[in-house]
């Protein structure tokens, strides 16, 4: 995915791209977000999303990408 938004997104400075792998973090992307610095594309993965407890998963984590208002 981070090669694809580099693709996509290439002529677009004011968008940015994160992962837990690529690119830069959620927690920088939604403070620069709010900052108004620019807009962002994170990935994550189904799988991940789904292994945490606040959606009958068994893990404590992703927290922050759901409290966020999308």
């Amino acid at each position: 995915w981070f090669e694809d938004f580099g693709k996509i997104f290439y002529d677009r400075p004011d968008f940015a791209y994160g992962s837990k792998t690529n690119g830069y973090s959620f927690e920088v992307l939604e403070k620069r977000h709010i900052k108004d610095e620019y807009k962002y594309i994170y990935f994550a993965s189904m799988q991940d999303l789904r292994g945490a407890e606040l959606v009958g998963g068994n893990f404590d984590k992703n927290n922050e990408i759901f409290a966020t208002s999308w």
